[in-house]
């Protein structure tokens, strides 16, 4: 996922070990079945929140996870962490919704699943 956001321009070579670093001192994985690295803003150079989603689970830390959310806040949209961490866990704190996410088929019934949750 990094290299990918590397190679857009969103985020500098660092911030793929800021990521590990912050990912040893304590996983993000919830037991919903998502996990939520992040990394030192510092390296941020475009905002970007990248979903990657497994139709098989991935083994992350103890926990098996099938969506992984990279939130990468770039210091000009720090002002916004709180509103996006509050849509991002209203999203996968429920198990269901992982499972939905994890059998949508294409990319616009993803984004319209989100927004139906977010917008209830």
């Amino acid at each position: 996922i990094c290299r990918r956001l590397e190679l857009h321009g969103t985020i500098d070579k660092n911030y793929k070990q800021s990521v590990l670093d912050r990912e040893n001192f304590g996983s993000t994985a919830l037991k919903s079945g998502a996990a939520i690295p992040h990394g030192n803003i510092e390296f941020v150079k475009k905002t970007c929140v990248y979903f990657y989603i497994s139709k098989t689970p991935i083994i992350w830390d103890n926990d098996r996870v099938y969506i992984i959310i990279l939130i990468s806040i770039n210091r000009e949209d720090k002002k916004y962490i709180k509103n996006i961490l509050r849509s991002i866990l209203e999203l996968v704190e429920n198990s269901k919704n992982i499972m939905d996410l994890k059998n949508c088929k294409d990319t616009l019934s993803i984004i319209r699943y989100i927004e139906g949750v977010l917008n209830d």
